[in-house]
Formats: structure tokens, C-alpha cells, sequence
């Protein structure tokens, strides 16, 4: 990082501290949910004393620790979720930290569910559909399980973003990824070019979906994950700084 200006080689060790800092609280503690009768999960945190398993941790309460809620659902609306892997898990339990809703109206859409999602999921008592999302039936599928007036966070794979902003658009539905996703193939299919699956050329893409968009079309925010995404935040306020 030498060539790196100052500013943004401060933003850059800052980062790296902050990292360290979370990698170490997360290696000694583990976030669960707990639900009692008709509400939503409230945060538990499991310690573990060094070199003892998960299995002999001992659950311990947050100690009634409060969380902002920054948002709140109506009773009407509800978030599909498409995609239930690491990232889909940790997204959902933050969801719930700060957003004001059932658990009835959580939807994941995912392909089979493994044993550990499947308790994950009963814990947190959400509903679940099993549905490979394809070219071919992707209209399908939206159309079944998303209503006007939902969100669609998508942390899939192989599942075109584009293709799922055009039905959103459409639809009345604010939509959320951490990538601009192709469909399956779409980065490794040898018939088309190097450049025709490049980041660019699904920019390029992305760019003609946003010119079908009407002023009061709902909002959709692409690429916001981690990088770019959080830390784009953490750059900006950095600069402001």
C-alpha cells in the first residue's frame, strides 16, 4: 500500500484493525436465536472458554441488551430471501436484530436445505421454499412467492440479478444484492468472449436494466456486500472525516 495516498492508507489500517478486532470477538463467541411464543428472535450469545467444543458451551442471555430497529414491516409485507448459505444465515439474523417483523413474514427460496439450515431456519421458525432458480422459471417462481410491496434480497449464485430487477421493477418490489450475478454460466462459458464476461460487460448490462426504470419504480441497490458495499461506506465517511 506504499503508493497509496495517505488518507487511504489510514483507511486501509483502520480496516485491517477493525477486522482483526471482529475475527477475535467472533472466535470467542457465537451468535444464536431465541424465540419465545409469538415473537421474533432476540439475540443469545454462546462463549466458549478456550478449548472446550460448541457442544459444552453454555448459553448465556444478552443480558436484555437492546438493538436499534431501523425499520418495520407492515403487516401486509414480508422479505424474501434467495439464497441460504453462510452469508444468507448471518444476513438473516441481522435482519431480525434490526428490523421490526414475524417470523412469518421471512421467506427463504433456496435449493435443498442441508441439516444446519434446516435447524436454522426451525429456530428461527421463518418459512422456507425449495426452488432452483433458472432462466426458465425464474418468472415462475417470483410470481408465486413475491408480492407487491416486499423486498427481495438476493445472496444467490448463478441467478441473474438483472433478470430479477426487471420483475422487481415491475412489480412494486425494492430489491437488494451483493453482486451482480449472471446466470449460470455467465462466467465461464467458453462460446462467448472474455470480454462478454467480464465485471464491464455486466456493467454494461446493468446499466440498460436501469435505463427501463421508471422516476417512481421502487428502489434497487445492486453490488452491496462487503467490497464494494460496507466498505464503501467506510471510504466515504472516511473522506468526509
Amino acid at each position: 500500500i506504499k503508493g497509496l495516498p495517505p488518507v487511504m492508507r489510514s483507511v486501509v489500517f483502520r480496516l485491517c484493525k477493525k477486522s482483526k478486532n471482529l475475527c477475535e470477538q467472533a472466535s470467542r463467541s457465537k451468535l444464536v436465536p431465541s424465540r419465545s411464543s409469538g415473537s421474533a428472535p432476540r439475540c443469545v450469545t454462546r462463549h466458549f472458554s478456550s478449548g472446550s467444543a460448541p457442544s459444552a458451551a453454555r448459553a448465556v442471555p444478552s443480558a436484555g441488551k437492546q438493538f436499534d430497529v431501523l425499520a418495520r414491516l407492515k403487516p401486509n409485507q414480508k422479505i424474501v430471501m434467495i439464497g441460504f448459505g453462510a452469508i444468507g444465515q448471518a444476513v438473516m439474523s441481522l435482519l431480525f436484530r434490526h428490523v421490526e417483523m414475524k417470523p412469518e413474514q421471512f421467506l427463504v427460496i433456496s435449493g435443498p436445505y442441508n441439516d444446519r439450515q434446516k435447524k436454522i431456519a426451525a429456530d428461527y421458525g421463518i418459512q422456507t421454499a425449495v426452488a432452483m432458480i433458472t432462466p426458465e422459471n425464474h418468472l415462475d417462481v417470483l410470481n408465486k412467492y413475491i408480492s407487491d410491496g416486499d423486498m427481495l434480497v438476493n445472496l444467490s449464485i448463478d441467478v441473474s440479478s438483472c433478470a430479477l430487477i426487471e420483475w422487481c421493477q415491475k412489480n412494486g418490489v425494492t430489491y437488494l444484492d451483493t453482486c451482480n450475478e449472471p446466470w449460470a454460466g455467465g462466467y465461464s462459458d467458453p462460446n462467448m468472449s472474455v470480454a462478454a464476461r467480464s465485471n464491464y460487460a455486466f456493467r454494461e448490462q446493468m446499466l440498460e436494466t436501469k435505463k427501463m426504470s421508471r422516476p417512481d419504480s421502487p428502489t434497487a441497490m445492486i453490488t452491496h456486500g462487503a467490497n464494494p458495499g460496507l466498505v464503501s461506506h467506510f471510504v466515504k465517511q472516511s473522506l468526509l472525516n
